[in-house]
């Protein structure tokens, strides 16, 4: 019985540590927002530009990714 006891208290530690490091994540992040040198306007301008650059590498290589796969697919079928 002994056993269970030591499994369940190691899994709800390690679930508590999980949240701890979190909370952490959490708080640095918006304490990082809060102390920045810039102002909002500048950090939301730099955060889109970045999010705009980021979602087109991730579209342009979708769009890659389906071109092989349509030509892949044409010469199996031997179209």
């Amino acid at each position: 019985m002994s056993d269970t006891k030591d499994t369940c208290c190691e899994t709800t530690n390690t679930s508590k540590t999980f949240y701890w490091l979190l909370a952490g994540v959490v708080a640095g992040a918006a304490a990082a927002v809060l102390l920045a040198p810039k102002s909002g306007r500048d950090t939301r301008e730099q955060l889109g530009g970045w999010w705009r650059t980021t979602r087109s590498k991730l579209r342009w290589n979708r769009t890659e990714d389906t071109d092989t796969q349509k030509e892949e697919q044409e010469d199996l079928v031997g179209a």
